[in-house]
């Protein structure tokens, strides 16, 4: 406890505005969620002070919102060895009881843009989905996956994926499609030295026609299609925001009844995205909090909305105001990979609801959850 408190102090000591009534960093795992493998409070407080956005305005807290939520973008999954050895304590068959202890009425699970290599494809999403009322699964798009990594899967093997994923949509096992990830960078990269881990990468040749299969289908249903494409890897010199801004202008005219959801905010600028909703009327966006020291630093180039105290850049709140009809919660956790998202309840909730709760009035039921029911077609009463 007394190693905490000296925590809060740095942390209070690199900004004015760090702490109030309502924001406390009080739980166990704090410093090992924030600061990862740091080698002390010291070192941390210097990777905390050079984080690139802590210069940015934010939206200061109020009172937390406290009405339902519908996640539109989960990844929970079953118990590994690895997660086990860790000693990670819940994974996908606790998170009804965790949904229902953060007054969470739906989630919507989907899988990774790179779930098509492990060998199970989380297809257990389906059944699991089916035997719990709160929870809807995206029709899987491992096809996508597949397609980036031609040298290992034959277009005969992508277009069967393809095709079992269409039968499980007229079966009634799955509803929308993703996450789909066409660009997908390592972004463990970006990590502060020493600290660097893996993550692989997919870059699907934005012309290949499996990308149009999967809006033809979409468009057809009238469907959700979530979408993963990192304009930025900046350590590599990469930045592809016009060529992805062209490709959602084409690809939402070209399928008008598709919705099309770029996936974490785009991981673009606000103005760049909404320049996509002035175009697109078809086209939403889910939003996830940087809750993780990895996460904040993987996402540095990628426009997350908030800042390391759990607060939105005042760009973001005004770009959601602004856009109500087009955002909508989706948290991406991956509840059963590390003890990090053992907090979530806790310590993820307790900060969205915070967040949605410095928004206006007006808007927050729209970004917490009438926006994502609308768009999967739920029925919360």
């Amino acid at each position: 406890m007394q190693k905490i408190l000296i925590l809060f102090l740095l942390i209070i000591s690199t900004s004015a505005k760090s702490f109030d009534e309502h924001y406390k960093f009080e739980h166990e795992y704090y410093e090992r969620i924030m600061f990862g493998k740091s080698k002390s409070i010291e070192e941390a407080k210097k990777l905390i002070d050079s984080y690139k956005y802590n210069k940015l305005e934010v939206r200061e807290l109020s009172k937390p919102y406290l009405g339902p939520i519908i996640d539109g973008h989960a990844h929970p999954r079953k118990a590994s060895q690895k997660a086990l050895s860790t000693g990670t304590k819940y994974f996908i068959d606790d998170m009804p009881m965790l949904t229902d202890k953060a007054n969470i009425s739906m989630t919507v699970i989907m899988i990774t843009p790179n779930t098509y290599y492990d060998e199970t494809k989380w297809n257990y999403y389906y059944d699991f989905a089916a035997n719990n009322e709160n929870v809807l699964t995206n029709c899987h798009s491992n096809f996508i996956g597949m397609a980036a990594n031609k040298k290992k899967y034959k277009k005969s093997v992508v277009d069967k994926e393809f095709d079992e994923t269409i039968q499980k949509f007229k079966n009634g096992k799955c509803y929308g499609l993703g996450e789909a990830g066409l660009v997908h960078y390592n972004k463990k990269k970006k990590n502060p030295p020493k600290y660097r881990g893996e993550q692989s990468e997919l870059d699907l040749d934005l012309k290949h026609p499996i990308i149009d299969k999967a809006f033809e289908f979409v468009n057809e249903n009238k469907m959700p299609i979530n979408l993963h494409l990192e304009p930025f890897h900046e350590m590599d010199g990469i930045d592809r925001l016009i060529e992805f801004k062209k490709f959602y202008k084409d690809k939402c005219r070209k399928y008008p009844d598709a919705k099309i959801v770029l996936a974490h905010t785009g991981m673009m600028p606000t103005q760049d995205l909404e320049e996509i909703f002035d175009y697109c009327p078809n086209t939403y966006t889910d939003w996830k909090i940087a809750f993780h020291w990895s996460s904040l630093w993987g996402f540095e180039d990628l426009h997350i909305p908030n800042d390391y105290r759990f607060k939105l850049h005042e760009v973001w709140a005004k770009s959601m105001e602004k856009y109500s009809d087009r955002y909508f919660f989706g948290s991406d956790h991956k509840l059963g990979k590390s003890p990090s998202y053992d907090v979530f309840v806790e310590h993820y909730m307790k900060h969205v609801r915070l967040m949605i709760g410095s928004l206006s009035p007006d808007v927050q039921e729209k970004i917490a959850y009438k926006n994502a029911a609308r768009l999967f077609k739920i029925n919360l009463n």
